[in-house]
């Protein structure tokens, strides 16, 4: 049974929304962290995943659509996120469990750019998509939503599942002293949405769920592992991929975060 399926599930949603409702009623927040994801919420990659994608597949005999493979991408980090909420998430796949989860995850992306490939296939191309150099680069929003957070007294965090590398990325974007902790999944063990990596995030930020947001772009990953912790979620829709999503408030810039503290 899936997270969201779970009567516990369903009972935190309802008193989240509940929660909402008497904070809209008295006026009153006593919101004193902010969590954010990582990737797709402060960063994305440069160049974008979208245009990687492409090269790929133009470097493995097909014709990309863009608009597609974001279409692709939204259902193959669907899975990804599944697999990460099951007892086995990637991070502890043996290593061909992991080739044949990124085989289905690009057949997906494929999938979604009207290319219907067989898992050989995707394989192939995804091991293009490896040999692609890339970086990250930090949404023009961030820096001055983070600064702006901090002058106001809260304290501010990056939850992520990139692993232990997460620091040193964080360094070299000019993150790191934006925030006063990172906890990867490296760091609790296993990732979002297990409750332990929420946990040891409220722990760091000496906060109770309740004076706690989490702001991230996935559905499963973010928003329902913060529901489960307690902590009150937004979901971050840069792409407005997401625009019927109604479990919880939907941002399409982090700037908006202020508005919900």
């Amino acid at each position: 049974m899936s997270m969201k399926n779970s009567p516990n599930y369903t009972h935190t949603v309802r008193r989240l929304h509940a929660r909402m409702r008497s904070n809209s009623t008295v006026g009153a927040r006593l919101i004193k962290a902010v969590f954010f994801d990582f990737y797709g919420t402060l960063a994305g990659f440069n160049p974008p995943k979208e245009k990687v994608q492409a090269q790929a597949m133009r470097n493995s005999g097909f014709t990309p659509n863009l608009e597609g493979i974001a279409k692709g991408y939204l259902d193959a980090d669907e899975l990804m996120s599944k697999v990460n909420s099951s007892p086995t998430p990637i991070t502890r796949m043996p290593h061909k469990e992991k080739l044949e989860f990124f085989a289905k995850y690009e057949q997906l992306i494929l999938r979604g750019a009207g290319i219907e490939a067989n898992l050989e296939t995707a394989q192939l191309v995804w091991s293009k998509v490896q040999e692609i150099p890339y970086g990250f680069a930090v949404f023009d929003d961030v820096l001055p939503t983070l600064d702006l957070l901090r002058s106001k007294g809260l304290t501010v965090g990056i939850i992520s599942n990139i692993g232990g590398n997460a620091p040193n990325i964080t360094e070299q974007l000019g993150l790191r002293d934006k925030v006063d902790f990172i906890v990867t999944s490296q760091d609790a063990g296993i990732g979002k949405p297990h409750l332990p990596i929420f946990r040891l995030s409220l722990a760091r930020a000496g906060v109770k769920a309740e004076e706690a947001i989490h702001v991230g772009d996935s559905p499963i990953s973010d928003i329902e592992g913060a529901i489960n912790a307690g902590i009150t979620p937004l979901l971050i829709d840069r792409e407005g991929l997401l625009s019927e999503y109604r479990t919880c408030p939907r941002i399409v810039s982090i700037r908006e975060v202020i508005g919900h503290l």
